[in-house]
């Protein structure tokens, strides 16, 4: 079976494209992917939500609070002596 090689669109705005992965390059970000000229050079909201959201787009896992996992969270905190005298002094 024949396929055809996945080539991305052609970018409306190159100026704009390389505006944006300029912009991201000052902030350590670079890349060569095609893609990304078709996605900068094709959509104004994208190329400034990549240059507002500064790591969106690194590979990190994220971390036990962002996943909502329990098995890393620190404890939750001792009760102050009040607390645990009012407790503890057998009334209900």
């Amino acid at each position: 079976m024949f396929r055809i090689p996945h080539i991305p669109p052609k970018p409306f705005d190159p100026a704009r494209a390389a505006r944006v992965k300029e912009a991201l390059a000052e902030r350590g970000f670079s890349s060569d992917e095609p893609l990304l000229d078709s996605v900068f050079g094709n959509s104004p909201y994208l190329g400034r939500l990549a240059q507002r959201e500064p790591g969106a787009g690194e590979t990190e896992s994220p971390s036990p609070e962002a996943s909502g996992s329990d098995e890393d969270a620190s404890p939750s905190p001792e009760p102050s002596p009040t607390e645990t005298e009012s407790d503890s002094d057998g009334e209900s």
